[in-house]
C-alpha cells in the first residue's frame, strides 16, 4: 500500500483564485478554501454581516450565482504521468467544474468530495480551472413549486423552507444561534493528483466465515490505475484466504486461488 501511494504526487490549488458574480465582468482575489460571504467581506464588498441588523440587508447575495477561477503551470512531467485526477474535498453546493473550459464535473452535495480524470484536458503550462456555483435558492425553488409542501425545517428563517432539498449545512439557512447566510465557494482543499501505474483508493473486507480456528475474510483493496493515456478503470484483488493467529489476531495467509 504504501508503495502504491508513495507514486502519487499532489499539486495543491490555493493560490491564485478570483471571483466574480456571474453577471459581472470585475474579478476579484478569493481565498481558497473559503466562501463567498468571506471573498466579499476581505475585499469590503459588503459590510460586517454580524454588525446591527447588516444580515437582513444581505440576503440578496443567495440570489446569485458565482464564478471562481485560477490558473496552475503544470509540468510536462506530470501530464506524462500514467494519470491525474483533480481532487475537490469540498464544493458548497451546487457547482460545475470546468478544465481548460472543458466540464469535468458537476456537484450537488456539499459534504462529499469528488475525483475526476482530467490528464486528458491537460497540457504542459498553463491550465485554467473554473467553477461555477449556482445559487442553492434558485435551484431548489422549483423543487418547492411542484411539491407544493411546506416540509418541516425548524432552523430555516426563509418564509418558504427550501434547506430540506439540499445536502448542504442546515445552519446556513438560520438557527436560533445563528444568522442566515446561504454561502457558496471552495470550502475544502482542491487539488490536482498525478500517479503513475496503480494507486490503492480504500481497502473492505467481507466475512465468509468465522469460528474458533479461521477467518477467512478476503480483503479487496480498490485499485485505481490508467490502462491508457484518456482512460481510469477500476479493478479488484483477488480473494485471499486468511486464518487468525490466536496470539496477536493478526491474518495469516493460507493461499492464494
Amino acid at each position: 500500500m504504501n508503495t502504491l501511494l508513495a507514486q502519487t504526487q499532489r499539486i495543491p490549488l490555493q493560490s491564485g483564485w478570483e471571483f466574480r458574480r456571474l453577471d459581472d465582468q470585475k474579478w476579484l482575489p478569493a481565498t481558497v478554501p473559503g466562501s463567498v460571504h468571506t471573498d466579499l467581506i476581505a475585499n469590503k464588498q459588503i459590510p460586517d454581516p454580524y454588525f446591527g441588523t447588516n444580515e437582513k440587508g444581505l440576503q440578496w447575495l443567495d440570489k446569485l450565482d458565482w464564478e471562481y477561477r485560477t490558473t496552475v503551470n503544470i509540468s510536462a512531467e506530470t501530464v506524462a504521468q500514467t494519470g491525474v485526477d483533480l481532487v475537490a474535498e469540498g464544493l458548497d453546493t451546487y457547482a460545475e467544474v470546468f478544465v481548460n473550459d472543458q466540464p469535468v464535473l458537476q456537484s450537488q452535495n456539499m459534504f462529499v468530495a469528488r475525483k475526476v480524470a482530467v490528464k486528458q484536458l491537460l497540457r504542459a503550462g498553463n491550465n485554467r480551472i473554473r467553477i461555477v456555483f449556482k445559487s442553492a435558492i434558485k435551484h431548489d425553488m422549483p423543487k418547492f413549486l411542484r411539491d407544493g409542501f411546506l416540509y418541516p425545517a425548524g432552523n430555516d428563517q426563509m418564509d418558504i423552507p427550501l434547506s430540506v432539498y439540499a445536502r448542504k449545512a442546515p445552519y446556513h439557512y438560520g438557527w436560533d444561534w445563528g444568522p442566515r447566510f446561504v454561502t457558496a465557494g471552495i470550502w475544502r482543499p482542491i487539488y490536482l493528483e498525478a500517479h503513475g501505474k496503480a494507486v490503492q483508493e480504500t481497502l473492505w473486507v467481507k466475512q465468509l466465515q468465522l469460528n474458533d480456528k479461521r477467518h477467512r475474510c478476503p480483503p479487496q483493496p480498490r485499485l485505481m490505475y490508467s490502462k491508457a493515456v484518456n482512460s481510469v478503470s477500476w479493478c479488484t484483488v483477488r480473494t485471499t484466504r486468511l486464518k487468525i493467529n490466536p496470539s496477536t489476531w493478526t491474518w495469516l495467509p493460507v493461499n492464494t486461488p
